[in-house]
């Protein structure tokens, strides 16, 4: 993915403005908010079908969450899937530079949401895979974000270690 900073030239003029300017430039990512998007539709609709009763749990399953409550569970999935994915995908639009991280968190959740959920209910249902899935979807989309969490100067470990020669990427690297 590319990252939001580039340095331009302010002038070819000779004066106080021929030095480099650093300037942010908002990049949306729409097919990244389009996904979070999806992903927050699904667990407000899940939420609701839980509060309503559309989704009736079998009573089994049930007595298996938290005091027995499936609104309670609605709004454990509200806080912990869909507003995460809300947040995502406003950034994801906006262009805000930290969207991918957020994705990478917001997958990361995600998948936590799978396992504990997994672990209360004690069933496997096929939208447990495929929510972990696209967990898992996330984290790698926002995965190019990691590098900058790990080395601060915005070098990739590849860059750190090659040699002045040898990096071409991290002149045209902007960052």
């Amino acid at each position: 993915m590319t990252d939001e900073r580039t340095q331009t030239p302010v002038s070819s003029a000779p004066s106080e403005a021929t030095e480099h300017v650093t300037r942010t430039v908002a990049q949306r990512r729409p097919w990244l908010a389009a996904y979070a998007a999806l992903l927050a539709v699904g667990a407000y609709g899940g939420a609701l079908g839980l509060t309503t009763g559309f989704l009736a749990l079998p009573r089994s399953l049930e007595r298996r969450l938290p005091f027995g409550s499936p609104v309670l569970g609605a709004a454990a999935l509200t806080l912990a899937v869909a507003v995460p994915a809300t947040v995502l995908m406003v950034m994801a639009w906006g262009g805000h530079r930290r969207a991918l991280h957020a994705a990478v968190l917001d997958g990361a959740l995600l998948v936590g949401w799978i396992l504990v959920e997994v672990a209360f209910i004690r069933e496997l249902s096929f939208l447990q895979p495929f929510y972990a899935a696209v967990g898992a979807g996330l984290v790698v989309w926002g995965r190019s974000a990691i590098p900058d969490l790990l080395h601060p100067a915005g070098m990739r470990p590849q860059e750190a270690t090659a040699s002045p020669g040898e990096s071409g990427s991290s002149s045209s690297r902007v960052g």
